[in-house]
């Protein structure tokens, strides 16, 4: 997948992603400081999966909008195969262990959990991307609870085992799959959240008159100019400027901009919203 002009900073931080990853399922500090490795795997390498889950939604769902669903079939099915690829690859690890499922479970394992234990990620993309390619634009209204929903049976497991009540609801749920880290819960939300992406520059080399890879939709933040900006071009592209809070030009006031849900306000030092923009 790639955008056209090439990808930027992505490409070169898929790279170090992938070595978190690879960090995560081999604690390389573990012998050096326990700290150090937990800080690196349990924190700093717990980024990966949702940057490239954030990336591939950045890349597909704008297609899947432009271009309908279908558009997203060559993509899946090379998905599958490399499912695949990797399911035999670990087919006589299993045999081995004696820990084959019976029809049901294999089922499960091939739409929610994973063939093998660490494979989860290919079911969970292909899953997710099915749920939020049904509406990319409003897909976080139904990712976000869902994501909480998996929380649940998660991080926040605690909380559920307290309640009987709610255990039992997600003792249910598990007799489906092992675990909440699926495409049901987990993934949809991440992908969602890279459908529009916000290129963040300083302003200097990439702005308006030079412009980064964008796709239609993409916001362009940026400074450098202290000069507000709120600019449509492109295919529903805009170019975004907070001002400055310590020099503004060409009579504008000291100000700031925030983001929060579809919302763009610019503010004022007092507080006062002088702007606002609805995505």
């Amino acid at each position: 997948m790639r955008r056209e002009g090439g990808s930027g900073g992505l490409d070169r931080f898929r790279v170090l992603a992938a070595l978190l990853v690879a960090a995560n399922h081999t604690s390389p500090l573990l012998d050096l400081s326990p700290l150090a490795d937990h800080i690196l795997t349990q924190i700093l390498a717990r980024l990966a999966v949702p940057f490239f889950l954030a990336v591939s939604g950045c890349f597909l769902l704008p297609r899947a909008e432009e271009q309908g669903r279908r558009s997203l079939l060559p993509f899946c099915r090379r998905v599958l195969l490399l499912y695949a690829g990797a399911t035999l690859l670990y087919l006589p690890l299993r045999l081995y262990s004696g820990a084959l499922p019976g029809p049901l479970g294999l089922l499960r394992d091939v739409v929610f959990d994973g063939t093998f234990y660490h494979l989860w990620y290919f079911p969970a993309l292909l899953l997710g991307l099915a749920l939020t390619a049904l509406a990319p634009r409003r897909a976080l209204w139904y990712c976000v609870p869902l994501y909480l929903l998996g929380l649940l049976g998660d991080s926040y497991f605690g909380l559920t085992a307290a309640l009987p009540p709610l255990r039992a609801c997600y003792d249910l749920l598990f007799r489906c799959f092992d675990q909440t880290r699926n495409g049901l819960f987990l993934s949809p939300l991440f992908l969602a959240l890279g459908e529009r992406l916000v290129y963040c520059t300083h302003g200097h080399v990439w702005n308006r008159e030079n412009l980064p890879p964008l796709r239609p939709g993409d916001l362009l933040l940026h400074g450098h100019t202290h000069v507000p900006a709120w600019a449509p071009f492109g295919a529903g592209n805009l170019c975004l400027n907070p001002g400055s809070l310590a020099i503004p030009k060409e009579g504008s006031p000291h100000s700031y901009m925030t983001i929060q849900d579809n919302q763009i306000l610019w503010k004022t030092l007092e507080g006062d919203t002088y702007h606002a923009l609805v995505l």
